[in-house]
């Protein structure tokens, strides 16, 4: 997903480094289990298999929200984030000039980076209040290496880097106010939260080095620990047979609802290496050897059983693609829809 980077001030209307949410209980919304991508100019909304396609607004990018009742998305050739309902009807302004975002699992929230003022044009984390467009900013650094909300929506996440290489995952309140860090080695990225409260992230144990010309993931081992900084542990402790290549580590993506399934990744220059990690820690590769061609893998379904996967079939051309539903434990992928953008799923 390209990033969405100005050579201006980013144009956030932040509050201040902690702001009120002013959140008032209300009964949610049932679930709707829909997907969302972009084809052409028009973003589309269908049932969770690509049934009942319909058009939904003229834009690109979209990210549904995990009840499946609302879409950020940029309208088309712009920089600037949007709010529609899933059903249709008047999109709102959320905030200008800043990166796709993530939802929060209650659908109110999201989080998304934009960059300060020059000379330094850091990299900073806010979130955006959909129901009342309040941002609060969490952290500034000169990179934000992964973000994610906690299962109740009340915290943030995320890892912060001084360099290319160097960084360490930190908890915030969901509005701002004091970070708690988390880890200290300067090799620790992409934090993930999970349903039983535990943090995934990437530690890195080997150099990133070049891959022909290109940057490999390098050798990263997921690893777990908790939001007060107890119970750290290492999960994947051993990463042959399922991952071949010495040179080769994993990001972790997203956790069933059970938290017993791990959906993982390995990117390289030639698209993500697709794993499935159990709760023990063993690690089963999709397709061959974990590669189902130039692809990207999106999102794992609730019951662990299937994982969504887009494939452009020319490489990085993203004119020809394929939208697929893959099971975790092998057999044959199911489409979902064709010569789409990437593809958003609420599950």
């Amino acid at each position: 997903m390209r990033l969405r980077r100005l050579t201006v001030v980013v144009s956030l209307l932040l509050l201040s480094t902690g702001c009120s949410s002013g959140e008032h209980p209300k009964s949610q919304p049932r679930h709707e289990s829909r997907i969302v991508f972009a084809k052409g100019e028009k973003i589309l909304v269908a049932d969770r298999d690509g049934r009942h396609e319909r058009f939904l607004v003229r834009g690109e990018e979209p990210e549904i929200s995990p009840d499946g009742h609302w879409v950020a998305f940029y309208p088309c050739n712009a920089c600037s984030l949007y709010v529609i309902n899933a059903d249709g009807g008047r999109m709102r302004l959320l905030a200008k000039n800043v990166d796709p975002p993530s939802w929060s699992p209650d659908s109110r929230h999201l989080a998304t980076v934009g960059l300060t003022a020059a000379p330094t044009y850091d990299e900073q984390l806010v979130t955006v209040d959909r129901t009342t467009g309040k941002q609060c900013r969490i952290a500034v650094a000169p990179r934000i290496l992964g973000f994610d909300f906690s299962p109740d929506g009340k915290r943030l996440t995320f890892a912060m880097s001084t360099s290319d290489e160097d960084s360490d995952v930190y908890v915030s309140a969901r509005d701002g106010g004091a970070l708690r860090r988390l880890t200290w080695d300067d090799r620790s990225s992409r934090p993930l939260w999970g349903p039983d409260g535990s943090i995934a992230y990437s530690r890195r144990e080997g150099p990133l080095g070049p891959f022909f010309h290109d940057q490999v993931w390098g050798k990263h081992r997921i690893w777990r620990i908790f939001r007060d900084g107890t119970g750290r542990k290492v999960l994947t402790a051993r990463l042959k047979p399922a991952v071949t290549d010495d040179r080769m580590g994993l990001r972790a993506v997203a956790w069933s609802r059970d938290g017993g399934t791990l959906l993982a990744v390995s990117p390289t220059h030639n698209g993500e290496f697709v794993y499935v990690v159990g709760g023990s820690g063993s690690i089963r590769s999709l397709g061959h050897h974990g590669y189902l061609g130039y692809a990207s893998a999106i999102d794992i379904s609730r019951d662990g059983r299937f994982v969504l996967v887009w494939v452009q079939l020319d490489g990085p051309d993203w004119r020809r693609t394929r939208v697929e539903l893959v099971p975790a434990k092998g057999g044959p992928a199911r489409l979902i829809a064709r010569d789409v953008g990437l593809p958003s799923w609420s599950r």
